[in-house]
């Protein structure tokens, strides 16, 4: 029979032990890598009391304690024990669930940034637009209208203008004309106007085939009157359509409809005025020759009309207002500095920020509202950035951010179109796809809007509010983004001016752009060989710039080393400094070094200068003495007898003028 090992009790009881110890010494890790400062500091406690107790406890026994320690013993537990129920009791509060949030108020003049729809038509009538209506609406209705023009600057009030004011007048008695609001984006312009058309006029779609002069067509049979339509955002055509090819269709369908004279269909195009000149395109195409009442342009505010505007928002919405502060404000501070005028959009960020306010006395329009948040310069950004701050985590702001940059053409300076949730995905493809998700549903939010959800082929899409963001939301960018974010962004912005410049040499990287995208680039993103390429190339004219530079450097160095180092660089450099009257590197210089100096230049061969040298600043005639002792070793060696000669009447007269008889 096999005998068992002897059992050892102390080595069984060792390895207990050391169990026990390495599971405490983990939970005790774990209380701090989780942060558990409750249980942490009841662990300093109970291990208070235990060593430290004035009575019983284990260290404390074996010490001679002072009178005063078992109060201060006693407070110290108490406040930490204090500590750990109040950190308690605020951990408690924070896992209790949140109250869902209050349902913003709807308002009904205040839009944000937003446009006042068709329900809006009766506060709209109260916003200082109605002689323009009146205007339109008469040249609209007039038999001879066929194609008119709407333009102004963005942020006018353009679209607010056709569906709260143009489409309801429409529908009033007297006017026997039926109106088709349609939105251009980057969607394919004839789809986007047969999919309004089958929704003004609640038809099928699937009835409304053909091309544009078949969809009008159709349009007025089912409306069993004319029909305007209202061409919105016009310029996003050219924005998406960059090449006459790609425009044919829709132009070839307005050049059939302008030439068959269907008098019972009217359209209206709207667009920015700074892009008017786009138009000359169309004009070419169908010919037309508008006349001034063809023709409407959307004005900014004067400082009356805008006041008039604020009043009625704060009349509107039961909000305090002082109309003598407002008569201020408008002309003061809002007005622009160069028109003097005001723009809508301005009046309504204005109002929306003074709802924001917390308590109803600051809810107004008063001069304490207004004192609240500063005035209203860069008022945008302000605006902006105050909206970005309700996201206090980071990461959330940054990726609003950067779904707000994914719907702005960097390029171009617009809107991007509407962009679904995937595309926008696909253009962030750093971010993961619930971040950009909860960043769409945050700003589409009533008490957000800085984006619009907009239908795109049977699913949701998603366009920046108001173009007039664009400039507050790249400085924003520039503020919240990280290093690579910012890197990846400015190099989509310049490879599309490289691209746009015809690959023009300015418009390579400089050093320290190229630095900056090169340490903080994370991926390509689209036109990866033409990112590639720029960078390749402004690497490559760097590179030729510091040759250049290094090259230059070097026989800088070389030039100067020789001058410091060499002898005959350092007889030069004396040499060069008595014959240039503006150096005065000599005038200073001690009498017995300038001799040595002298003698120097003697011994190269220029004993004139060695004599000017010792005439001009040499005056104790110790030291003339020693250059004439040194110099008469020099006379000897020359060959020429005529020049030695006159070596020796220089030394001569140069002795005479020794008066101390030592010498």
């Amino acid at each position: 029979m096999s005998s068992e090992p002897p059992k050892l009790p102390f080595l069984d009881s060792i390895k207990n032990q050391t169990e026990t110890s390495t599971a405490w010494l983990q939970w005790v890790a774990k209380l701090i890598v989780h942060r558990n400062w409750v249980s942490l500091l009841m662990l300093v406690d109970v291990v208070g009391l235990f060593l430290f107790k004035p009575k019983g406890g284990l260290v404390s026994e074996a010490l001679n304690l002072p009178p005063w320690y078992p109060i201060a013993f006693w407070l110290t537990f108490a406040s930490i024990f204090i500590a750990a129920l109040i950190i308690a009791v605020r951990n408690y509060c924070r896992e209790q669930p949140t109250p869902p949030e209050p349902t913003p108020p709807e308002w009904t003049a205040i839009k944000g940034l937003r446009a006042f729809t068709s329900k809006d038509a009766e506060i709209f009538k109260r916003l200082q637009r109605e002689s323009d209506l009146n205007r339109c609406v008469e040249s609209i209705a007039n038999g001879d209208f066929r194609f008119g023009i709407l333009m102004g600057l963005s942020g006018c009030g353009k679209t607010s203008f056709l569906r709260a004011g143009l489409l309801p007048r429409l529908k009033e008695p007297g006017y026997n004309l039926r109106g088709v609001y349609v939105r251009f984006s980057d969607e394919e312009p004839l789809k986007t106007i047969r999919k309004a058309i089958a929704k003004a006029l609640e038809i099928p779609l699937d009835w409304l085939e053909g091309d544009f002069l078949q969809l009008v067509t159709k349009a007025v049979e089912a409306a069993r009157s004319p029909v305007v339509l209202f061409l919105d955002q016009f310029e996003q055509w050219f924005v998406h359509y960059k090449g006459v090819e790609e425009r044919k269709p829709l132009l070839q369908g307005l050049k059939e409809w302008y030439n068959e004279e269907v008098g019972n269909v009217k359209i209206v195009v709207s667009i920015r005025s700074d892009l008017y000149y786009r138009l000359n395109e169309v004009q070419q195409c169908l010919g037309y020759n508008l006349g001034p009442q063809d023709v409407f342009e959307l004005k900014k505010f004067s400082p009356q009309q805008a006041t008039q505007v604020l009043k009625a928002i704060a009349e509107t919405e039961q909000l305090g207002f002082d109309e003598g502060f407002l008569a201020k404000l408008t002309k003061e501070e809002l007005a622009d500095k160069e028109d003097g005028l005001i723009s809508p959009v301005d009046l309504q960020i204005l109002a929306w920020m003074i709802t924001a306010q917390n308590t109803s006395e600051l809810r107004a329009f008063n001069g304490n509202a207004f004192q609240k948040f500063g005035g209203v310069e860069e008022l945008l950004s302000r605006y902006l950035q105050e909206v970005l701050l309700a996201q206090t985590m980071k990461t959330r702001r940054e990726a609003a951010v950067k779904v707000l940059l994914a719907l702005i053409d960097l390029e171009q300076q617009v809107r991007s179109g509407v962009l679904t949730l995937e595309e926008l995905a696909a253009k962030n493809p750093h971010v993961q796809s619930q971040e950009i998700k909860a960043a769409v549903k945050w700003l589409e939010r009533g008490d957000v809007r800085l984006i619009t959800p907009v239908e795109k082929d049977n699913s949701m899409g998603y366009e920046l509010a108001h173009e007039r963001l664009i400039g507050a939301v790249m400085k924003q960018a520039n503020q919240e983004l990280t290093n690579v974010s910012r890197a990846n962004q400015l190099l989509e912005r310049r490879v599309n001016e490289w691209l746009g410049n015809n690959r023009s040499h300015r418009y390579l990287l400089p050093w320290w752009e190229l630095r900056f995208i090169e340490k903080n680039k994370s991926h390509w993103g689209s036109k990866r060989e033409k990112k590639q390429h720029l960078l390749a190339r402004s690497r490559r004219r760097i590179y030729r710039f510091a040759s250049v530079f290094i090259v230059f450097a070097l026989m800088v160095v070389s030039f100067t080393g020789w001058l410091q180092f060499t002898p005959q660089g350092q007889i030069y450099r004396v040499y060069w400094s008595i014959t240039n009257p503006w150096d005065k590197h000599f005038r200073n210089i001690d009498d017995d070094p300038a001799a040595e100096v002298a003698v120097a230049i003697a011994n190269y061969g220029k004993w004139e200068y060695a004599f000017q040298l010792v005439r001009e600043h040499i005056e104790s005639d110790g030291a003339k003495e020693s250059f004439l002792r040194e110099f008469s070793k020099v006379v000897p060696l020359q060959h020429n007898t005529n020049q030695a000669e006159t070596q020796l009447k220089e030394a001569l007269a140069l002795a005479k003028e020794i008066e101390d008889s030592y010498f």
